[in-house]
């Protein structure tokens, strides 16, 4: 019971963890979210792979999957944004280099 209780506090850490991203993510917090990404992927994959072989009781595998439906939401909304983020930054970088093309050309073009 007692590693039960460590495994469910576990994902609960996760799940402030990933919110904590998602707090990043919408308010554009780029840099401090990327920071913290690595590390919480660490602690998702060793927490996996330290309960792959722990049976747990019923009621622990049932808390266990809501919090993971809740872990899954923040991550796909954190994606969401991400994306969102990445089409932005593509969208800007096509302006610049189109800005960049016109400017040549413009150059190009000038009595010297």
């Amino acid at each position: 019971m007692e590693y039960s209780n460590d495994i469910i506090e576990r994902y609960q850490h996760i799940l402030t963890w990933g919110q904590t991203l998602l707090v990043h993510a919408h308010n554009g917090d780029w840099e401090a979210l990327l920071a913290l990404q690595d590390e919480y992927v660490c602690h998702v994959a060793q927490l996996a792979d330290e309960e792959k072989d722990i049976d747990l009781d019923p009621a622990t595998r049932a808390r266990k999957y809501e919090l993971l439906v809740e872990i899954c939401r923040a991550e796909d909304s954190v994606r969401g944004l991400l994306h969102e983020r990445m089409r932005q930054l593509s969208s800007v970088m096509t302006q610049t280099r189109s800005r960049q093309q016109v400017s040549r050309a413009y150059e190009v073009g000038r009595p010297g």
